[in-house]
Formats: structure tokens, sequence, C-alpha cells
């Protein structure tokens, strides 16, 4: 079991550096969404994404300065990650208020046999 548990996490390892070096080749363009390259008999996808997290305490102080149809949440109280992103489109002064805090998820790449 310790044998294959090493050899999973060394192969882990290795993917993720080819998948760095795919990432490196293809670029990134947008912060959330996919690019695919074409590379002579294989496409890569590369897709990348963001966590989202609010700061629930300040969002409480701050919530009655935004109008009802435009506050991300759900009524389980996560992020409405697609609304953030509608947000930041299309009403930058509301989501520029929002206590935020983004991190980047890590880029995942997939091959394919054209």
């Amino acid at each position: 079991m310790l044998h294959a548990k090493a050899a999973e996490d060394a192969a882990t390892k290795d993917r993720k550096a080819v998948e760095a070096e795919l990432v490196q080749e293809v670029g990134i363009q947008k912060a959330n969404g996919s690019k695919t390259t074409a590379f002579d008999a294989f496409k890569v996808t590369i897709t990348t994404a963001q966590n989202v997290k609010l700061d629930w305490d300040k969002y409480d102080e701050m919530v009655d300065d935004i109008p009802t149809e435009f506050r991300p949440v759900k009524a389980k109280r996560e992020v409405d990650e697609k609304g953030v992103n509608w947000l930041r489109e299309h009403k930058p002064e509301i989501y520029a208020k929002l206590p935020l805090t983004i991190t980047d998820r890590t880029p995942t790449a997939k091959v394919e046999r054209v």
C-alpha cells in the first residue's frame, strides 16, 4: 500500500509539472474559463477557475447598501459565483463594495488525441 501511495504521489507530481508547462505554453486569458489549442495530433484545453469567499460579518453590515435583486448570495449563505461574476461585468460599483476574498484555483489541462 505504501509503495502504491508513493507511486501515486510521484505520478501526481509529474502530472502537475506537465500541466504547469502546458499552462505556460498555452497561456491563460481570463480567471474563469477555458482555452483550447491544437498541437499536431493533440488538442490541449486549459481550464481556469477561482474560489470565491465572502466575509459574512462585513457583508451583513453593508448588505442594505445593495439592492435585493443584485445580492450575489443564495439562501444557503454561499457565494453565488455566477452572480459575483455578473456584478463584476455589469455593476462594478456594487462589486467593488463586496468584502470578497478571491484565490485562484489550480488550472487543469486536458489533452486529447485528434
